[in-house]
């Protein structure tokens, strides 16, 4: 059986001046370890444990945000699932991006 451990490290700053408000947004989420896994019965489909490391950074204001991400930074190669057949799905490799939002 496998053991997930998350650790989240989020930290907000605010910065401007009286009539405007800004706020820096900066979160590290770390999954630290996901322990030793088995995708059969007979246990000889098997993985080690890994960690996956994933991050945001960004600026929001009352109406508009624009935050920049990353996931899996450390570029791990892991099995997100198989089954009992053999066929395996790859997790996801390492990709960043940004999103923007608008509330009205």
């Amino acid at each position: 059986m496998a053991l997930l451990q998350e650790t989240i490290m989020p930290a907000d700053y605010i910065a401007g001046n009286f009539k405007r408000r800004h706020r820096l947004t900066e979160r590290i989420d770390m999954i630290m370890h996901l322990g030793e896994q088995y995708f059969d019965l007979a246990n000889s489909n098997r993985q080690a444990g890994y960690s996956l490391y994933n991050a945001r950074v960004g600026v929001a204001a009352s109406t508009f945000e624009i935050m920049f991400w990353g996931r899996n930074l450390g570029d791990k190669l892991y099995i997100a699932y198989a089954y009992d057949t053999g066929a395996t799905r790859l997790g996801d490799p390492r990709n960043w991006g940004v999103t923007v939002r608008k509330s009205f």
